[in-house]
């Protein structure tokens, strides 16, 4: 048989690899813009620390 789909476990992993494939996708096009973009102070503290170790470098 092609692809060795006649064994039910070879075909099981096909279609759980497709299934799987198919929830990252619909989880990704979800959750794509959900992400907050608000810098906060601890961001600020964290980006000036890391010029301060880039200069010294």
């Amino acid at each position: 048989m092609l692809f060795g789909l006649a064994d039910p476990f070879v075909a099981a992993a096909y279609l759980g690899c497709m299934l799987m494939t198919l929830v990252g996708l619909i989880y990704g096009l979800l959750r794509r813009y959900t992400a907050s973009d608000d810098i906060t102070a601890l961001d600020r503290q964290w980006a000036l620390k890391e010029q301060e170790v880039e200069n010294e470098l």
